[in-house]
């Protein structure tokens, strides 16, 4: 667990100064130099960029950093081609996925002219955007593969965000306008593109020529399996996250789209170290289950469940405590999204607990598993989704994605079981759960002050204390335990 805390520490800084930027790019700027239609565009074009360029790959990107440490056999500077084959795919998928946009588009057009009109007037976009995403993409998975989450974190979380700060200047200054900053945004992942390819360029981490001798009929057999059934896992894990906005786009409109948008934002500040820990954890679980050491895969399997769902918990108290008055902040309709917060932020916490579920069945022989049951949870959502969203508005799609994302979750965590013997839960389990339950229990009973910035800080150094006074006195989490007795050592 020492290298995953080490890389998710780094990634997780460099992914909560992205979150404190993104925050004031989007509470004091976005949100009040924006309409509610711009605001969510921005998020529709965003969602179904990530969407596609993950597809686009049909399912290699995972099988690069799969088979990474196959591939060269220690020398992590000589690949025998994997990464050529991987951009190779990549492409052909890119021109195939922007073939059907342009053949649709007059069809997509003709839907959103009188509800959406907005989505017709920005449709190109889409194309720049998917491209250097999908470049931007195969450029961290190299870098994950490799172990490194740390320089790529920074690039998406920090620098993309300062880019986006700057632009959202000069919007207020009047020096572009709405279009002059969506071509802006486009040209932030250009940037991030060029920065990856000389970091990886002086790093000799790129090896293009393709050794077809090690690179076998046998290695392509197993490669392009692999990358098929991930197709669909992928199909699962990244459209069922971006289902409900595109959902909420066709049953309602942007302005419900950008207050959801909103919303959605606050609950995935929670689940920043889960993504550090789960982006690091896939090539070391790849690497104990071919040297079957299930010893250390359940270790980190129960270790990822009380450490992501600790730092959430504790994170999801601060948010929930403080939430009425960080809405202070916002136009006045953004409130109406509390509840979707409420909602997605259980989802989120339940998908900590059951840790790297995921990740330790795609790194076993199992991986066909995801793609077998992907397909058919996708169309729980969107069946979810049609049914809630209706009812409930924008509470629908959360409740749709509670729906889907922990039962997909629940049956993972039974799969792993019955194949593997091994589970996320233990005896701190309870305890874990306690001490989240607790915290959130005293944090709203603490009475508010009438200003909000005080009400926020005074809220958040208590709750912060209790906290790191449960987490040691119990001593749930051994990892956490260590890192607060190392930094209190230094001072």
């Amino acid at each position: 667990m020492g290298i995953v805390l080490k890389q998710a520490s780094l990634s997780s800084f460099s992914s909560y100064l992205g979150a404190l930027i993104g925050f004031f790019n989007v509470s004091l700027f976005m949100n009040r130099l924006f309409s509610y239609e711009e605001f969510g565009l921005r998020s529709v074009l965003l969602d179904i960029t990530v969407v596609v360029a993950i597809l686009a790959q049909f399912g290699t990107g995972r099988s690069l950093v799969r088979f990474f440490t196959f591939f060269t056999n220690g020398n992590a500077k000589e690949d025998n081609g994997l990464f050529s084959v991987t951009l190779f795919i990549s492409i052909i998928g890119f021109l195939f996925f922007t073939l059907l946009l342009f053949i649709f588009q007059p069809l997509l057009s003709n839907y959103f002219i009188d509800k959406s009109a907005l989505i017709v007037d920005y449709y190109w976009a889409l194309y720049p955007l998917i491209f250097l995403m999908l470049l931007n993409n195969l450029f961290e998975q190299k870098l994950q593969a490799n172990s490194n989450t740390a320089v790529s974190t920074f690039l998406k979380e920090v620098l993309n965000k300062l880019i986006t700060t700057f632009l959202l200047v000069l919007y207020y200054f009047d020096s572009i306008n709405f279009e002059g900053f969506i071509i802006g945004f486009i040209l932030s992942y250009l940037f991030n593109s060029v920065v990856y390819f000389f970091y990886l360029h002086r790093e000799k981490q790129f090896s293009w020529k393709i050794n077809w001798k090690f690179f076998n009929v046998r290695l392509r057999k197993i490669y392009l399996r692999y990358s098929f059934f991930t197709v669909f896992t992928n199909l699962s894990g990244i459209i069922l996250s971006k289902l409900d906005i595109i959902m909420l786009l066709f049953l309602l409109n942007l302005t419900s789209v950008g207050i959801y948008a909103n919303a959605l934002y606050f609950c995935i500040l929670i689940t920043i170290p889960s993504t550090s820990i789960v982006k690091i954890s896939f090539p070391i679980l790849a690497h104990n289950y071919k040297r079957k050491r299930f010893d250390l895969i359940e270790d980190l399997y129960k270790k990822t469940s009380i450490n992501q769902f600790l730092v959430g918990g504790v994170l999801f108290t601060l948010l929930w405590i403080n939430i009425d008055a960080v809405f202070e902040f916002q136009k006045a309709e953004y409130a109406t999204g509390k509840m979707v917060i409420l909602i997605l932020s259980i989802t989120r916490l339940i998908d900590m607990l059951t840790g790297v579920n995921g990740q330790i069945i795609n790194a076993s022989k199992y991986y066909p598993f995801e793609g077998m049951t992907s397909s058919v949870l996708v169309v729980i959502g969107v069946l979810t989704n049609l049914y809630f969203i209706p009812k409930f508005g924008i509470e629908g799609a959360a409740i749709a994605t509670l729906i889907s994302s922990s039962s997909y979750n629940i049956l993972r965590v039974f799969f792993i079981y019955q194949k593997m013997r091994l589970s996320p839960f233990s005896n701190q389990t309870l305890k874990t759960i306690g001490i989240v339950l607790a915290g959130i229990g005293l944090g709203s009973l603490l009475p508010t002050s009438g200003i909000g910035i005080v009400d926020i800080v005074y809220k958040s150094v208590l709750m912060c204390l209790l906290f790191a006074f449960l987490i040691l006195k119990l001593k749930v989490s051994e990892d956490i335990s260590q890192l607060f007795k190392k930094y209190y050592t230094r001072l």
